[in-house]
């Protein structure tokens, strides 16, 4: 789906105005020789299909680009109209932050690296699917966060509904299970969070306004995501790490303070 067919499918829940101006800066990023790829609840959006997010309102524009082309973002974004939050892109050189003054809304830049509750390079990602990361990328990073809310197990949920599981990247609308258990076989910490993060997918769905048969569809691919995570060989790493277990915290803390754009 490409961005502007997303405002009929988002009508009710979503500003038209928040993907017609995510296509307008990929737009104008491209034009400058940048890649963007979406990710965040407007990328999931996109991968939705004829089923929207489960009443999910979204505000924000998430996007990764390459760490290079940090100098080129700013201009474009600033010759936009957008704020650069001033200090916070001083003292976060993975990341960039804008505001649109005129509504508010947040442009969030991830320079190849995007990290909050764990760490991900995403550099070698970005061939896969246009004008987003692949569903597997962006169901994993769903699947990192520790202090998980309500929005985000919706998220989750959404992609399991519209959205079957395969071996490879070779289908982009599908979601590769394989890279999402590699990720978790070296790293204890990874493989902590998101099975955390699958238990309390499953639990969810008791609350969520879906058919028995899309709960029974959901819950299965959830089991099978946990499944091949169980399975997949562990590294001397990880087998290293879990005798350490919760004794050490095994996850980041992310940043949450937001500088004034412009001050600073």
């Amino acid at each position: 789906m490409t961005i502007n067919a997303c405002v009929a499918v988002c009508e009710g829940t979503l500003s038209s105005e928040i993907p017609s101006k995510a296509e307008h800066i990929l737009s104008n990023l491209e034009t400058q020789g940048v890649e963007g790829r979406l990710i965040g609840a407007l990328s999931i959006r996109l991968h939705s299909h004829d089923r929207p997010n489960i009443d999910r309102p979204i505000s924000d524009i998430d996007f990764v680009a390459h760490s290079e082309d940090r100098k080129k973002i700013v201009k474009v974004l600033e010759g936009l109209g957008y704020k650069p939050a001033g200090m916070f892109n001083y003292v976060n050189p993975n990341r960039l932050l804008f505001i649109d003054e005129t509504d508010g809304t947040r442009v969030d830049v991830f320079l190849d690296v995007f990290e909050m509750s764990h760490r991900f390079n995403f550099r070698e990602r970005f061939s896969i699917d246009k004008p987003t990361l692949p569903v597997a990328d962006l169901l994993a990073t769903k699947l990192q966060i520790v202090q998980i809310n309500e929005k985000d197990l919706k998220d989750i949920t959404t992609l399991l509904r519209c959205h079957e599981l395969t071996q490879d990247d070779s289908v982009p609308d599908r979601i590769n299970v394989q890279y999402i258990s590699h990720l978790c076989k070296d790293d204890w910490g990874f493989y902590k969070t998101f099975t955390t993060t699958i238990e309390r997918a499953s639990e969810y769905l008791s609350q969520v306004q879906l058919s028995e048969a899309e709960k029974a569809d959901v819950l299965a691919k959830l089991k099978q995501i946990r499944g091949e995570i169980e399975q997949v060989p562990k590294t001397f790493k990880w087998k290293m790490r879990s005798k350490i277990g919760e004794k050490q915290r095994w996850y980041n803390l992310p940043e949450t303070r937001l500088v004034e754009p412009g001050k600073g």
